[in-house]
């Protein structure tokens, strides 16, 4: 009975041990587990952390890289209006649109990458079509020009022609008299310091004293002035036809400012002023209230004079 007891207990014991032990290894086995588990959730934090910060980075890369091509397109655009005066309001009106929407497009905090790359190819065409035009404006101004001085030449010669006749007759006369025929009107010569412009001509007649106004208050608005009250002035009026007739321009000391554009816009005509530095002073005066303006046509060619008072 002893003996049964003592293998009761005996076996007892070694089944509390064997059951300690399968406990040890089952609690092992979790910690390892757990251990595992911890490192996996490290690696995919890590992962994380590092699949957002090259997404952020490729994001940021890319906007930067397409910011910098819409400034770049802006410069473009800003200098193909700047270079061609003469392409027309209508394309040059839609261009500037153009490049003031992508301007407030890039100003704001947040713009999407298409909205900027939507407006900056926007801009090619009517780009493209600026510089086309101000070419062809070009092209044709080239071949007037040309036309022009051979027409003057012609004149120039038929003049000397009719020189050379008239002293023969004149030689003539002195022996058998007659009634003189009467002369053609003269069309005043350039004065020195004066710059010509075209040939010589008549017909000129006084026209767009409104529009030239009207294009220098524009100018004026546009660079944060007050328009100025606008006079048409009779005395500059007849030395702009003078001056249409003789094919050039200068000053009659009743103006500030002159000038001539073979167009016809008086736009064009305020554009050209706004070149030099002198006349664009003129028409950006702050001391004045009032401008008097004057204005002939001949043969498509606009002359102008104004004074600020």
């Amino acid at each position: 009975m002893v003996l049964a007891g003592v293998l009761v207990i005996g076996g007892s014991g070694a089944g509390a041990a064997l059951l300690f032990s399968s406990h040890a290894a089952r609690a092992a086995a979790m910690a390892r587990v757990a251990q595992a588990g911890i490192a996996m959730h490290a690696d995919v934090d890590a992962y994380g952390t590092l699949y957002t910060r090259t997404t952020t980075d490729t994001a940021a890369s890319t906007r930067t890289a397409q910011t910098q091509a819409a400034t770049a397109a802006l410069s473009q655009a800003s200098t193909a209006l700047g270079e061609s005066p003469n392409a027309g309001d209508v394309p040059r009106a839609q261009l500037a649109a153009l490049s003031d929407s992508l301007s407030s497009l890039l100003a704001q905090e947040r713009t999407s990458l298409r909205q900027v790359a939507v407006a900056t190819a926007a801009l090619d065409q009517p780009m493209a079509q600026v510089r086309e035009m101000e070419a062809q404006w070009q092209a044709n101004e080239a071949a007037r020009l040309a036309a022009a001085q051979a027409e003057a030449a012609a004149a120039a010669q038929r003049a000397a022609a009719a020189q050379r006749t008239a002293s023969g007759q004149s030689v003539r006369s002195s022996q058998n008299p007659a009634t003189p025929a009467p002369s053609a009107p003269t069309v005043s010569s350039i004065p020195a310091g004066g710059k010509q412009c075209t040939s010589a001509g008549g017909g000129a007649f006084s026209a767009s004293a409104g529009e030239i106004a009207a294009a220098i208050n524009d100018y004026r608005v546009r660079n944060g002035l007050p328009a100025l009250s606008a006079v048409s002035s009779g005395t500059l009026g007849s030395h702009s036809v003078t001056m249409a007739n003789a094919g050039g321009i200068w000053h009659s000391g009743a103006d500030n400012i002159v000038g001539c554009v073979s167009n016809g816009s008086a736009t064009s005509l305020v554009v050209a002023w706004s070149r030099s530095a002198p006349h664009n002073a003129q028409m950006l005066r702050t001391d004045v209230t009032s401008v008097r303006v004057g204005g002939a046509m001949r043969d498509g060619w606009l002359y102008g004079a104004a004074a600020f008072m």
